[in-house]
């Protein structure tokens, strides 16, 4: 009966007892290694199986966001591109205002002389 306190509640019948004292087994009133493992292995196999559900959308989320980025930086590139496409041609633009400015004022130039005005008088306009 010595044996009994240990071996718990679900092990305390007079019969059990009689048999232990016989040499009757008495790992037969505790739970087996397998027996004892198995609730605590499908514990781990779900919490695994969770985990690894955690790492497919973490993959998945981290390939969408690489090909969002590597779609930004594309788009990027494009305006990057426009925008050096439009200060050349604004550029260009200016340089052609210049000339015809420069011609314009030589046509000036000319056809005051032609009409015998100073040129002097044109900047007291």
């Amino acid at each position: 009966m010595v044996n009994s306190a240990r071996r718990g509640a679900s092990c305390s019948s007079a019969a059990e007892d009689a048999e232990e004292e016989k040499g009757g087994s008495f790992d037969s009133c505790f739970p087996t290694f397998d027996s004892w493992m198995t609730p605590e292995n499908a514990q781990l196999r779900e919490a695994a199986k969770s985990s690894s559900e955690q790492l497919e959308k973490a993959n998945m989320l981290a390939s969408d966001a690489r090909r969002e980025a590597d779609k930004l930086k594309k788009e990027l590139g494009q305006i990057k591109a426009k925008l050096k496409e439009e200060e050349e041609q604004k550029a260009e633009a200016q340089t052609q205002a210049k000339e015809k400015e420069g011609n314009l004022r030589k046509s000036i130039e000319a056809l005051l002389g032609a009409a015998d005005i100073p040129v002097d008088r044109i900047s007291n306009l």
